[in-house]
């Protein structure tokens, strides 16, 4: 195979076996359909090299706690592929353990959903014993060359596994490629957990095995073994990050914003004490009048309305972050309103002059202007700083929600921060 030249894609060659293996394979492959699968991924979960994948959790210092923005379902997913592990329910983790608990490490986790109840047992799970398992002079493979003398060799359906597998072996992951690999009998037990959030595949034929044989009839069973390695990690705070970001704006999206409001709070006084406390300090608060912003919203929805039709409106407070001298926001039409991408944000046909001063919070704009000019007393409170920053659009947005109740506005409001389109949702009158 010849190197490609430089920016050429890469040149590929696909080799056939002389003898190859006939299946069906004794061995299937376990991985999430192409679709996900119905159950929603963990976008936050532990990640990177030495995590899953055959390297089990020795990396975590803390349990990982999840939350999930959604009542708790009727029925919980039991058994679901995440980057390079799975998370399985207590009884999944059984049926591994019964085949064989020396190729299991386990990490229990803490998943919450926004009710307040949460999944009881549930863990990450990993298969830590690797295999040589391809036997590749019977395998298709996959050769690929790229401009920068990379080679790729990856084996492709039909995909044959050695016939040398001790047969007490019922899991395991190829050593090179770390793919999971599970005997038909294991898969047979896990399948009716997996639904739709889990496939088995021949490695032979690459079809889906949907069918399993006869299932073997339920009976008392003596406890699993438990995993060879079982992490007791201690518990992190229940929300943090981009979790605790979903948690507090799952309130936001119903436009319960008072609420909002008191669990950003409540989160900031949970933690260690910083300059961004500022945001929480007596006397910070919004002062600009509602009827103000009433006025302000009146007279630009009447001009609108004389340069077009307008479907939808954004509010927009400024980077405040960047620009503490002075915070302010500024009203946006637009002749209809886009999809989630946001992009439509900039297509709109008129605006604002001169934005509406948001008044009231000069002691937190004041560490802002300090954060830029030290931001090393700022380190380690990454938190703190996503809690302050909510807080102010958190703030903003029930301005304008105060603001509804004077207004004469005959369309929805949006509103966010610059380049916060996370933070964007609809406004809508407070009730009573």
């Amino acid at each position: 195979m010849k190197l490609p030249v430089k920016g050429a894609s890469p040149a590929k060659l696909v080799l056939e076996p002389a003898e190859p293996s006939l299946g069906p394979s004794r061995f299937l492959r376990g991985h999430a359909p192409s679709d996900g699968g119905q159950w929603r991924r963990w976008p936050d979960g532990p990640q990177g090299n030495g995590i899953g994948r055959g390297c089990g959790f020795r990396k975590l210092t803390q349990r990982p706690s999840a939350f999930h923005n959604a009542p708790k379902p009727a029925r919980s997913p039991q058994l679901w592929e995440q980057t390079g592990y799975l998370l399985v329910s207590p009884e999944v983790r059984d049926i591994f353990c019964r085949y064989d608990a020396s190729a299991i490490e386990f990490c229990e986790i803490d998943w919450h959903y926004r009710d307040g109840s949460r999944l009881e047992g549930y863990g990450l799970l990993d298969v830590i014993n690797l295999l040589p398992a391809y036997d590749y002079a019977r395998s298709k493979i996959a050769v690929s060359r790229y401009p920068d003398g990379a080679t790729w060799i990856l084996p492709v359906p039909p995909t044959a596994l050695r016939a040398d597998i001790a047969p007490e072996i019922h899991c395991f992951r190829e050593e090179r490629w770390r793919r999971l690999y599970c005997s038909r009998e294991l898969a047979a037990e896990l399948a009716p957990f997996a639904g739709n959030d889990l496939v088995f595949t021949d490695p032979m034929t690459g079809d889906t095995v949907t069918h399993f044989g006869e299932r073997k009839e339920k009976t008392v069973r003596p406890p699993a073994a438990p995993p060879a390695i079982v992490h007791e990690l201690p518990s992190a705070p229940q929300f943090s990050g981009a979790s605790l970001w979903r948690w507090i704006s799952s309130f936001r999206e119903d436009c319960d914003l008072a609420t909002a409001e008191t669990k950003a709070v409540e989160a900031m006084r949970a933690l260690p004490e910083s300059p961004l406390h500022a945001a929480i300090a007596p006397g910070v608060a919004i002062t600009t009048p509602p009827a103000e912003v009433a006025d302000y919203l009146n007279a630009f929805w009447k001009q609108a309305v004389k340069q077009g039709k307008p479907q939808v409106l954004y509010a927009e407070m400024n980077a405040f972050t960047i620009n503490p001298d002075e915070w302010f926001f500024d009203l946006f039409a637009f002749s209809q309103e886009g999809n989630e991408s946001f992009d439509w944000l900039g297509n709109f046909y008129a605006s604002t002059d001169r934005g509406c001063v948001i008044k009231g919070m000069e002691r937190l704009q004041a560490v802002f202007a300090q954060r830029e000019m030290e931001p090393r007393l700022f380190a380690g409170h990454d938190d703190a700083k996503m809690l302050a920053e909510m807080l102010v659009i958190i703030r903003f947005q029930r301005l304008l929600q105060q603001a509804l109740a004077h207004s004469k506005l005959e369309v929805r409001l949006l509103a966010s921060a610059h380049d916060r389109p996370e933070g964007l949702v609809v406004i809508k009158p407070p009730t009573a």
